[in-house]
């Protein structure tokens, strides 16, 4: 198994990706410049190097976005200065005088231990609900609806939650890379 740090501030983040990966994962808090941009590789590639430049040593990092279609893929990975700064509620206002709710919710995770950089990707489609409904989950997880779903996944149980959580973060493959040598 590849050894590694995974760079999260977010306890809960740390022990939720330790049970589905089954693997140890330590982690640290650190503080990281997040670039400001839409090119979600420039940004994790800068991300996953500024962490490898403060540890000198393998790590993980993984960066999520929200695109709402109807505002051309914005806030995108932009969504957690969104939600911590105006509420989710006002990312449900955004898209008010919209037909077009729709959304993808993708995650994109990026290894580098100084010389592989590999990064792992993906997401699900679905629709911004028009109010934040669910207590399940963090995050956005109360105003996305997703695709094929009539709820939010902070309103959906544990399993039809992990269905939709295993479908926009690439834990198999991220998974299946750390295990190997």
């Amino acid at each position: 198994m590849k050894d590694f740090t995974f760079i999260t501030g977010n306890q809960n983040k740390a022990d939720y990706l330790a049970k589905l990966l089954d693997l140890p994962v330590a982690h640290l808090k650190i503080e990281l410049d997040e670039i400001q941009t839409l090119d979600r590789t420039a940004l994790i590639e800068h991300k996953v190097q500024q962490a490898y430049e403060q540890l000198k040593s393998p790590v993980l990092v993984e960066d999520q976005a929200l695109e709402f279609m109807a505002l051309s893929g914005l806030p995108g990975p932009f969504i957690k200065f969104f939600i911590d700064n105006s509420g989710l509620e006002a990312c449900c206002r955004m898209l008010d005088g919209f037909v077009d709710r729709s959304a993808y919710a993708s995650s994109i995770f990026a290894y580098y231990d100084g010389k592989t950089f590999t990064t792992f990707s993906s997401g699900l489609a679905g629709n911004i609900a028009s109010e934040p409904r669910g207590n399940n989950g963090f995050g956005w997880d109360a105003i996305f609806i997703p695709k094929g779903y009539q709820h939010t996944t902070a309103e959906l149980d544990y399993t039809e939650n992990l269905k939709t959580y295993l479908r926009i973060k690439p834990i198999q493959e991220v998974h299946d890379f750390l295990a190997s040598n």
